[in-house]
């Protein structure tokens, strides 16, 4: 029987939105400032099953990426999900993987799609048009400088830290409450709106 890529049917934060997520680190930007702190670093740590899951997407992605695209639009096809979010941990590994997020996300106009990144590189090499249904948002930490030219092209995330503050995080920015269907999805229409989303550290 063939490997199966994991879908996470939701979490306490973004309550029952369904999710496929890589290995954090490995998948990473190098030498980021939010290594030390990453959530999912931690959680992997402490649940084997969470990071097996993420370990064996990985594996499938780098085997066959073609199998890895066909099982997550039979998933999409079969569950019609209103939203579905990429990477709660991880990020974009290579630049045909953005290109992959974009056209899966034009072959599925009826669910929205999410995804956060701090591969600015990628983004820069972006000229496809971005679907309506995808909301794509540069994720910043504090250390990270801000990548100006992209401001206009996408909305940010910024880190809250209440023990060591990012002066930068704009004052306007939308406060994540902590759950999605809370908020009304904001980040999925965070482009639309015109706004950042502050997120608190966690």
């Amino acid at each position: 029987m063939k490997d199966q890529i994991s879908i996470s049917p939701g979490n306490k934060k973004l309550g029952s939105i369904p999710s496929i997520s890589l290995p954090p680190i490995k998948t990473c930007a190098k030498n980021l400032p939010c290594y030390k702190s990453c959530y999912a670093k931690h959680m992997c740590a402490y649940r084997k099953v969470i990071k097996d899951a993420y370990a064996r997407n990985f594996r499938i992605l780098k085997r066959d990426a073609n199998e890895y695209w066909y099982q997550l639009d039979c998933y999409l096809e079969k569950e019609h999900p209103k939203y579905f979010r990429f990477h709660v941990s991880g990020d974009i590994p290579y630049f045909g993987y953005l290109l992959e997020v974009v056209s899966t996300a034009r072959l599925f106009p009826s669910t929205r799609f999410e995804i956060f990144t701090k591969r600015y590189s990628y983004l820069r090499k972006l000229i496809l048009p971005i679907p309506s249904n995808l909301s794509v948002v540069v994720s910043m930490w504090k250390g990270i400088p801000i990548p100006k030219d992209l401001r206009g092209r996408y909305s940010f995330s910024w880190m809250y830290d209440p023990k060591d503050p990012d002066p930068r995080i704009p004052k306007v920015a939308i406060a994540c409450v902590g759950n999605c269907y809370e908020c009304g999805n904001k980040c999925w229409k965070l482009h639309e709106l015109g706004m950042d989303v502050v997120i608190q550290k966690h």
